[in-house]
């Protein structure tokens, strides 16, 4: 017998808890004859943790789906609980179903929609749950999920333009930066052998070059310290608000950024 952990909803409130069973369907059967609407159920003995670098993420185009197909059912007149039941099965992303998994448990134990998915930041942003607050408040929940969906679709189709255009400046940049290293490296060093048996005063930016290839074969280690230090630092600095809104904004100062942004609108 395997231990499980579950997540469900009885008499309005959500609940967990762990049991034993043979099989995770078994689980799921005996929670039901317990009558405890399922959420979601995961072996504990077996499961292993992966860090935090290696989860599955949910990104943009994945909630941007979810948005349009949510929206079309509640335009239909389902009831939301179906609604993210159903999207909850068949959504592709392992993290973004939990989380609706989750999100229809919370609704079913008396939470509203905009609540609900607010507990979920990594799938649902402020603005998201703000406006699907907005939504409900008005009556028309279809109608802000259809323009949701819209915008997301348009910040994806801008995220996949913006990666397109900066792939080639990129792969230049790389392959500039590799031949600099290479020279500094190999090559210099034997013109500097030359030089050195020639016995001639070199020019100054000779020079320059000469202690630059010196000090790269010294100090190569001090050089991928600083890279990584300065990119750990960089995604730091980027993940939060103020830097986030930093970045960004010197991001669409770039000109090619800027038309891009207009394109998409």
């Amino acid at each position: 017998m395997a231990k499980f952990e579950y997540v469900g909803v009885s008499g309005g409130k959500q609940i967990k808890g762990e049991l034993e069973a043979a099989s995770k369907d078994d689980a799921t059967q005996l929670l039901r004859k317990k009558k405890i609407r399922v959420i979601s159920v995961r072996s504990k003995s077996m499961d292993i943790a992966l860090p935090k670098f290696l989860e599955p993420g949910i990104k943009l185009k994945d909630v941007s789906r979810f948005t349009r197909q949510f929206a079309a059912m509640v335009s239909a007149g389902l009831p939301l609980v179906q609604c993210l039941d159903i999207l909850g099965a068949q959504t592709e992303n392992k993290a973004l179903a939990l989380a609706v998994k989750q999100v229809s448990g919370d609704i079913q134990g008396g939470n509203n929609l905009a609540e609900s998915l607010g507990k979920h930041p990594k799938a649902f942003s402020n603005l998201y749950c703000n406006m699907v607050a907005a939504g409900e408040q008005s009556g028309n929940l279809d109608g802000v999920l259809n323009r949701l969906a819209e915008y997301q679709e348009k910040a994806e189709a801008l995220k996949r333009k913006i990666k397109g255009a900066m792939t080639y400046p990129v792969i230049v940049l790389v392959i500039a930066v590799v031949a600099t290293v290479v020279m500094l490296t190999f090559v210099v060093p034997t013109f500097a052998e030359m030089f050195t048996d020639m016995g001639q005063d070199l020019p100054g930016p000779t020079k320059v070059v000469m202690d630059l290839s010196n000090m790269m074969q010294a100090y190569w280690w001090v050089g991928l310290l600083m890279a990584g230090g300065g990119t750990f630092a960089f995604l730091k600095y980027y993940k939060t608000p103020k830097g986030r809104v930093k970045v960004d904004a010197l991001k669409l100062k770039l000109p090619i950024l800027e038309t891009l942004n207009v394109k998409a609108r």
